[in-house]
């Protein structure tokens, strides 16, 4: 499922004896590691899936569940380098891990992974030559992710089955390289992008990975990624605008079935490069904007009508110390994950909503 807080609106009712004054804050909770750390994913039970890098140098896999951080074993036990990038309500996790490569190719590549309580570490992929990554699992157990290996190249859906075994389609046509799917819904829809041959240009499109219908979004210079969906058909990505700058984007789909774009637009300048990473079932969405020039990235967060910089959502204490540079993903109750930097090294980050203060009014 989807990589996936809400701000109250300020009840101006006079008479009422408890009116909201702000919006909420957010509380950080900060994940390090030796080397840094990433949080890429979150469910609505509150458990995440992220990254550390270690003393070591290596990355490693983890979930954090009830304030606990546990390691996810990696494919192969003696090369330790592994991501958790998604995970699902029933705690199954996607991501990638470190694997041989078949003969004749001697070395180590980075696999398509999935974990679970029943199963553990299982390599998605264990006949690719190349390269390959899991991004998203719904709660069916469908797994999305890519392959990069010549003609085994493309866009995949895997299903484990509970003795381990790995079941694999192909959601794109044989050796093509250029497609990605990003994200999948509880509804199998799923959002991603590839080159259209005829077009010549790099386009947005959902996917149904039951019936393996493709369909193109909308884009106004036919170039763009869809890179989020809920579960409510709402697809979330970016288009190439007229001034050459990527803009946020929301597909809906209308009672004839036609998909219609809403433009969200960019965060001010430089940050006009923007992207998100996920949209949760309320329509709110998280992602980063690029810069022109040498400026970091800065996360941000849509919700009620309006682009907000992460940065803004802290208080000014925690946003003396952190920079923002990614936010990957937001859940049904707003809480917020991603990536930056803290004092000067990397961590990752997660941002739970808390409610507005509360005053009595003053009654003459």
């Amino acid at each position: 499922m989807s990589r996936f807080p809400v701000a109250l609106a300020v009840l101006l009712l006079l008479a009422a004896p408890l009116p909201l004054t702000a919006q909420p804050r957010y509380r950080l909770i900060a994940e390090r590691g030796a080397g840094g750390a990433l949080v890429s994913g979150i469910n609505n039970r509150g458990d995440v899936a992220g990254r550390t890098a270690g003393g070591d140098g290596a990355s490693h896999a983890f979930v954090r569940r009830d304030g606990v951080v546990t390691a996810l074993p990696h494919l192969v036990p003696d090369y330790r380098s592994s991501g958790a990038i998604n995970l699902n309500e029933h705690g199954e996790v996607a991501g990638w891990s470190y694997a041989p490569v078949p003969p004749p190719f001697p070395g180590y590549s980075t696999h398509a992974a999935y974990w679970s309580a029943e199963t553990g570490a299982v390599n998605l992929t264990p006949d690719t030559t190349g390269l390959s990554i899991a991004y998203a699992i719904n709660n069916h157990g469908e797994i999305v992710g890519n392959v990069m290996a010549g003609a085994q190249s493309g866009a995949f859906l895997w299903r484990v089955q509970r003795d381990g075994t790995v079941l694999s389609e192909r959601l794109t046509p044989p050796s093509d390289w250029t497609a990605e799917v990003f994200d999948v819904s509880d509804r199998g829809l799923a959002a991603g992008a590839r080159i259209d041959p005829e077009a010549n240009a790099l386009r947005p499109f959902v996917v149904d990975v039951r019936t393996k219908e493709l369909t193109y979004l909308p884009a106004p210079r036919l170039q763009g990624q869809a890179t989020a969906v809920n579960n409510l058909d709402q697809v979330a990505g970016s288009v190439l605008a007229f001034n050459n700058a990527s803009h946020i984007t929301i597909w809906n789909r209308s009672e004839e079935g036609a998909w219609l774009a809403t433009n969200l637009g960019t965060l001010p300048y430089p940050h006009g490069h923007c992207k998100p990473h996920a949209i949760n079932n309320r329509q709110e969405l998280v992602g980063t904007c690029l810069a022109d020039g040498p400026v970091p990235p800065e996360a941000w967060l849509w919700a009620n009508g309006k682009l907000t910089p992460v940065r803004e959502l802290v208080s000014p204490d925690v946003a003396a110390h952190w920079q923002f540079y990614d936010a990957y993903d937001i859940n049904d109750s707003g809480v917020i994950v991603g990536s930056g930097v803290e004092d000067g090294r990397p961590a990752g980050f997660i941002l739970v909503p808390e409610l507005p203060a509360r005053r009595r009014s003053v009654r003459k």
